[in-house]
């Protein structure tokens, strides 16, 4: 029972802390700039899309497309702290952009950017130091 348990904890560690990321910045947007409208939620996704993409097209150029691999993440994946990291920046950045539409872009793009960014750093260290 343990390995079926340790199986589904580090087989849903980046998606779930995508998934906290985003959550989290659409909520602290809205909690600065009101209920979301439809443009809105179509910035903020056009937002997340664009901060994702970022990382994605120069990977795709660079290996040459898409491949398919097996992800081995570190036990310290699982503790899930990198959702942390994109909130904490919004938070001290969105109260110096004034424009509702701005700020819902800029909220799905940091959690997006930040999250990729910091979720490759944990893989690279744990990579770099044997960090299992």
């Amino acid at each position: 029972m343990l390995d079926a348990i340790t199986a589904a904890v580090r087989t849903l560690a980046v998606p779930y802390g995508y998934t906290l990321a985003i959550w989290s910045s659409g909520a602290l947007a809205v909690s600065s700039y009101g209920m979301s409208r439809r443009p809105d939620v179509i910035l903020f996704v056009l937002g997340a899309t664009c901060g994702y993409l970022i990382w994605d097209v120069p990977v795709l150029l660079l290996t040459g497309g898409p491949h398919n691999f097996a992800l081995s993440l570190p036990g310290s994946a699982s503790l899930n702290v990198l959702p942390v990291l994109p909130v904490v920046l919004l938070s001290l950045a969105i109260r110096f952009i004034p424009s509702r539409r701005v700020g819902f872009l800029f909220s799905g793009f940091l959690a997006s950017v930040v999250y990729v960014a910091s979720l490759a750093i944990l893989l690279w260290s744990a990579t770099a130091f044997g960090i299992h």
